[in-house]
């Protein structure tokens, strides 16, 4: 194989790339969660960290729920190459 070939990148799969971001979205919901349950079990009662945790939640929840309508870059980086001119 001819070394121009090594660095071509294949057409992204639109199946893979949706299930990708859904579990993406997903890992950052269970985030949320974990965080959302320990603010609720006793870290918010210190005082630096434990508004912190909310806002965590708050974060997680947010970007997962606005990930998908919003087509992130970081979700889909060959998208930028395709659009480059040569």
């Amino acid at each position: 194989m001819p070394p121009s070939r090594w660095l071509t990148a294949r057409p992204s799969r639109p199946l893979q790339r949706l299930g990708l971001r859904l579990a993406g979205a997903g890992l950052l919901a269970a985030t949320g969660a974990i965080h959302l349950d320990l603010y609720l079990t006793g870290y918010r009662s210190i005082p630096t960290i434990g508004w912190l945790f909310l806002l965590q939640v708050i974060t997680a929840f947010a970007l997962a729920a606005a990930g998908r309508p919003l087509r992130l870059a970081y979700a889909d980086p060959g998208a930028r190459q395709a659009r480059r001119p040569p």
